[in-house]
């Protein structure tokens, strides 16, 4: 099997649940072009020539640009929980030595601790 055939079997693993499978091109296309070339850089005339369709076969299945990065966004979240859940289901820990991040403070507080350089006494007297 060449690259081509190979990278093309592995999109469509990537995008099974999209279907029917003009939309899993669509998809599959926009993540390229994206990657490549950014969200607002990138047109649905560039989406839909990657994908081999006219530019109005795009509209067919998604209203919008912005539609079609949601249901991308969509895509990788559900699969970022399904990954973290599988993990968390066998046990997994980071591995050693990782930092584990600490919850933000809730927006609209305040540090109790002053900035570096500043008096923690009132200068005014």
């Amino acid at each position: 099997m060449g690259a081509a055939a190979e990278r093309a079997k592995e999109e469509n693993e990537e995008w099974a649940g999209v279907t029917p499978d003009a939309a899993r091109r669509l998809v599959s296309a926009a993540v390229e072009a994206f990657a490549e070339r950014g969200y607002h850089a990138t047109t649905t005339r560039d989406i839909a020539g990657r994908a081999g369709m006219s530019p109005a076969a795009l509209y067919i299945h998604y209203k919008t640009k912005e539609e079609l990065l949601y249901r991308i966004s969509g895509i990788g979240h559900e699969k970022a929980l399904r990954i973290m859940g599988a993990a968390a289901e066998a046990g997994a820990v980071p591995p050693s030595g990782s930092a584990t991040p600490s919850a933000p403070s809730p927006a609209g507080t305040r540090s109790t601790t002053p900035p570096p350089g500043s008096s923690s006494t009132n200068s005014r007297r």
